[in-house]
């Protein structure tokens, strides 16, 4: 499977029919805003969201994944050992189909151009594309805002 997700630059994918329900658990200083523009970026490439819900109930962003879910969250205490990483998408796929995803946030990096919508890209599914200015470059200093699928 390792392999597989390495060399494939959209290994997994939604369900046709489950679009996924973005939760904001980050907290109410992520505005809504940056979910949209996040949301909106992906649009054009027929990724999209059912709905984003900004004030969850408790329970709800007490889990670590919910399948139909992407849960936005801060980082845990110590989660990175890597301080230079800004955010960490992980998914939960099963028989090809992601089933559910949790971003998570340092303070503030959402705010971060492309940030968000990179991290976005593997909730979609997407890997990282070693290529200047892509949006799913693995190095903030070499994202962009561009985005194409690759040869």
């Amino acid at each position: 499977i390792v392999d597989y997700e390495k060399s494939t630059f959209k290994p997994w994918g939604w369900a046709p029919n489950n679009t996924p329900i973005i939760v904001n658990c980050y907290g109410p200083e992520m505005d809504i805003g940056y979910i949209q523009d996040a949301v909106d970026f992906w649009k054009p490439y027929g990724e999209d969201v059912a709905f984003i819900i900004e004030e969850p109930i408790e329970e709800v962003c007490k889990h670590e994944m919910l399948d139909g879910f992407i849960l936005l969250k801060k980082v845990r205490p110590n989660y990175h050992p890597d301080s230079s990483t800004l955010a960490s998408t992980a998914r939960r796929v099963q028989l090809m189909q992601i089933r559910g995803a949790v971003i998570r946030f340092n303070p503030g990096s959402y705010r971060l151009e492309n940030v968000f919508e990179h991290e976005l890209g593997h909730a979609y599914g997407y890997t990282h594309m070693e290529i200047e200015g892509h949006v799913m470059h693995p190095e903030f200093e070499s994202m962009g805002p561009r985005f194409w699928i690759p040869d």
